[in-house]
């Protein structure tokens, strides 16, 4: 997956160090590293410390980001239509091959806890924007083709790749590919597509919407300028601006 940085007068495509990669914004930003030492010695990611304050501050159980299973998928924000419910939609890189024998897939049943992360968002915005969901699948939901769409309780949401910050969703939906879907969590009633699935005749079954950068070929992202000096190390504070006319537009 690639990882961008920035350097200091350009933008670059270098791998960062451990200790570039994530920025705590509740911390120090003055401490460029990505794992917080405790009293006993025990390393901490930055998502453990924000898991942990999010837990707190809604009174339920907190986990450590090595307990959500991570799965590669496509942020709500980044539709072709804004205004659709906030769903993400898990997007594996499988063969046809192998989706034509689900049984070979590990099955997410209610409960399972998922980190969901964009590194195709990430690539195209030179690790601006990494937008990353943790938090659990719940029961409920419905059935549409190709996908089931579950409410999903987010525990962690941010979308920086750069000193993340939780933005105050709580929840969300996800939509699991049908190969996905535990045994006794497939709904039999099917409804209307509402997601932009589409059916690709040299591909096998139903896949996800393309991304604004695929469907069309001169995509340029509505910060680019911002993102290019931010890239060049000239527009640090343009961290905190984004988060803020995120959820701004959010809420």
């Amino acid at each position: 997956m690639p990882i961008f940085t920035r350097s200091l007068d350009s933008a670059s495509l270098d791998p960062p160090s451990d200790s570039e990669q994530y920025l705590p914004h509740p911390l120090d930003h003055s401490d460029f590293h990505n794992e917080v030492v405790t009293s006993n010695q025990h390393k901490e990611s930055v998502f453990d410390v924000l898991l942990r304050i999010q837990a707190h501050s809604h009174q339920r159980a907190s986990h450590c980001e090595i307990d959500y299973l991570r799965y590669e998928a496509i942020s709500y924000p980044h539709w072709a239509n804004e205004r659709m419910a906030p769903i993400w939609i898990v997007n594996l890189w499988i063969d046809s091959i192998r989706e034509e024998y689900p049984s070979d897939q590990v099955k997410l049943p209610a409960g399972s806890l998922l980190h969901l992360h964009d590194s195709d968002l990430a690539t195209n915005s030179l690790g601006f924007e990494h937008h990353a969901a943790l938090g659990m699948i719940l029961e409920g939901g419905w059935r549409e083709p190709g996908f089931h769409i579950f409410p999903f309780e987010t525990h962690l949401y941010t979308i920086m790749g750069e000193r993340p910050f939780p933005i105050p969703i709580t929840k969300m939906y996800i939509a699991l590919p049908e190969y996905l879907v535990a045994e006794e969590d497939v709904k039999e009633q099917l409804c209307l597509s509402s997601i932009g699935q589409r059916l690709d005749k040299e591909e096998f079954g139903v896949r996800p919407p393309l991304r604004p950068w695929i469907r069309k070929r001169n995509w340029r992202h509505p910060a680019e300028k911002k993102i290019k000096e931010w890239a060049a190390g000239r527009n640090n504070g343009f961290v905190e601006e984004w988060n803020k006319q995120f959820m701004d537009k959010m809420m």
